[in-house]
């Protein structure tokens, strides 16, 4: 990544905070000039990025078995339900991504 390319993804993560906070606007504009600024800019950047990291919720609601070597696991993401297949394979159980999706 170029220092270019770098500034321009700092001015595109700071935008929405730029919008509400002059100062930090007055900073971001800085960041190709002083040293000082872009290093401000990085940790408030970072700071905001941390706090407002989504934590998922994640709730089973039950097991179905389908045969000995199947099973279905129903659960709730964020409130919204969902479903996670697994298989049996030389007694390993794996995700088994494909299984429930239609065949055409």
């Amino acid at each position: 990544m170029t220092e270019e390319s770098y500034h321009i993804t700092l001015e595109s993560f700071g935008f929405k905070r730029a919008f509400k906070d002059l100062e930090f606007k007055k900073i971001l504009k800085n960041i190709d000039l002083s040293k000082e600024d872009l290093s401000k800019v990085e940790e408030i950047i970072s700071h905001d990025l941390r706090v407002n990291s989504i934590e998922h919720t994640i709730d089973i609601v039950n097991f179905e078995s389908n045969g000995d070597e199947r099973i279905t696991l129903h659960y709730k993401e964020d409130g919204n339900t969902k479903k996670m297949y697994f298989s049996n394979s030389s007694g390993t159980w794996k995700i088994s991504h494909k299984a429930g999706r239609k065949v055409n």
